[in-house]
């Protein structure tokens, strides 16, 4: 991603263009984004829940194991959904730029588009909520 951003920061000259809102060229119709945000965090915090669970196992998993299991949930949620939504499991990937976007005085820039604003916001919200119930209702300690 960053290769990129700088490739077309090279050839346009842009360099604050360029670094802005990358992962948003062609994403799908905003209607479809919700579900797939909800479901990538619902997944990230149902899972994680599960794998540092004392019913799974009554000391957690083995020193250094959890961190990797983690980290490969993580890229495989960013390679089921990130085609899409980007890693939408963060919030802040979304807000941080366009707050910045928004502050930033840049020559000829585009609008922030404030009106997507809450769906990489509100989506994984709702989604580790969902999650974080679906764990009590099931008992996962």
């Amino acid at each position: 991603m960053v290769a990129l951003s700088a490739t077309l920061a090279r050839y346009t000259g842009r360099v604050s263009q360029a670094c802005v809102f990358l992962h948003r060229a062609g994403h799908p119709p905003v209607r479809s984004q919700p579900g797939e945000r909800d479901h990538g965090t619902f997944v990230l915090v149902f899972v994680v829940g599960a794998i540092f669970s004392k019913s799974v196992a009554a000391t957690g998993p083995a020193a250094g194991l959890g961190a990797y299991l983690v980290g490969s949930l993580v890229w495989g949620i960013g390679l089921s959904l990130g085609g899409t939504t980007g890693y939408a499991i963060n919030p802040a990937r979304d807000l941080g730029p366009r707050i910045a976007h928004a502050i930033l005085p840049v020559a000829g820039k585009a609008s922030s588009d404030w009106s997507y604003a809450p769906i990489p916001v509100f989506g994984p919200l709702v989604g580790g909520a969902l999650a974080g119930v679906a764990l009590r209702v099931l008992g996962v300690q």
